[in-house]
């Protein structure tokens, strides 16, 4: 049997385990919703707070804050899941920063108070982009000893086919005034349901086991 033959296999295995993965599933979804409204705010920013009269450059300068401390938390999250172990009270701590963030752009709009749009800006880069590390390492986590490319191709996936509905559904005129509320509302959902949403470290708990073998085997030989 040709070595494609058996990456194929391998893949349709993958994606199968994955798929019965109801822990798997439900974080897949989370993690590409927060991946689609975080694509759709920058996307969509403009549309939102320009009607009100804000100054372009203002507009501008969120854009660039957003995506500015969006990359900083992304990199301080990857480092924090090193020293940190609980992966689920980080992503729910992110989760409803995200909520709140977006409530504060959704209030900003409603209000016309730049203020908030500023400060809603910089929560929601910090918990919406800075998302991505937490959310490819829970899948990683929870599909071991399935290959991490496998895994990160699946949630990429579903990103970006959520990414394309949300900014559909937050563009329509009709309830472009609303579509932070509807985008809060997605994540405050999903970031409830992810409480009662199982987490099992696979991966970690696999590396340490295998380091507990490691030093036990090193102190027989010395010994």
């Amino acid at each position: 049997i040709s070595s494609k033959i058996v990456r194929k296999r391998k893949i349709i295995t993958d994606m199968k385990s994955m798929l019965r993965n109801l822990p798997f599933v439900y974080s897949t979804i989370f993690f590409s919703a927060v991946v689609g409204v975080s694509l759709s705010v920058n996307l969509t920013i403009s549309e939102f707070l320009n009607p009100n009269g804000h100054h372009l450059i203002q507009v501008s300068n969120m854009g660039i804050i957003y995506t500015l401390v969006g990359t900083i938390s992304a990199l301080v999250y990857a480092e924090i899941l090193r020293k940190f172990k609980h992966l689920k009270l980080v992503i729910l701590v992110v989760g409803g920063t995200g909520f709140v963030s977006l409530m504060l752009l959704a209030l900003s709009v409603v209000f016309d108070q730049i203020a908030l749009s500023y400060l809603g800006i910089v929560l929601a880069g910090n918990s919406l982009m800075g998302f991505v590390p937490l959310g490819i390492h829970c899948g990683v986590e929870q599909t071991y000893p399935v290959e991490e490319g496998n895994s990160s191709q699946m949630i990429f996936l579903f990103a970006q086919i959520w990414g394309f509905i949300i900014s559909q559904i937050t563009s329509i005129h009709a309830v472009s005034r609303y579509g932070f509320f509807v985008m809060a509302a997605i994540i405050g959902c999903l970031t409830i349901g992810f409480v009662f949403t199982p987490i099992h470290l696979k991966k970690s708990k696999a590396v340490h086991r295998a380091s507990e073998i490691w030093h036990h085997s090193s102190s027989i030989k010395l010994d």
